[in-house]
C-alpha cells in the first residue's frame, strides 16, 4: 500500500536521523516536564457545594463549615469497661457528652 511504502522509504530513515531523534526526545521531555510544572497548579477535587444538588441537607453543613472553618465530626469515645465512672460535679460523665449541659 502507498502508506507502507512511505513509511518504508522516507518517513522510517527521517526519524533514524540522529538530529530528528534529538529534536523528538527534546520536545517530548519539554512537553512532559511542562505538563508536571502545570499540574503542581491544579486544584485536587471538586468543590462539595457544586457537586451536591441545592436540595441537599449537606449545602447548609459546607455553608456552616465555610462559615466557623474547619471543624471536624463529633467525636465519641467509647468506654468498654471501666471500675469507676468518674463524673463532674454536676454528675455528667466528661468522656460521653462533653460540653452538653443538661
Amino acid at each position: 500500500s502507498t502508506t507502507k511504502r512511505f513509511m518504508r522509504d522516507r518517513y522510517g530513515p527521517w526519524l533514524t536521523r540522529p538530529w530528528v531523534q534529538m529534536a523528538v526526545s527534546v520536545v517530548f521531555f519539554s512537553a512532559a516536564l511542562g505538563s508536571v510544572w502545570v499540574a503542581q497548579d491544579l486544584k485536587m477535587g471538586l468543590e462539595p457545594r457544586t457537586a451536591l444538588p441545592s436540595s441537599s441537607y449537606l449545602q447548609q453543613y459546607f455553608e456552616d463549615l465555610q462559615h466557623f472553618g474547619r471543624a471536624g465530626p463529633p467525636v465519641y469515645f467509647v468506654v468498654s469497661s471501666s471500675k469507676s465512672e468518674a463524673t463532674d460535679k454536676n454528675g455528667v460523665r466528661p468522656l460521653s457528652d462533653f460540653g452538653v449541659e443538661r
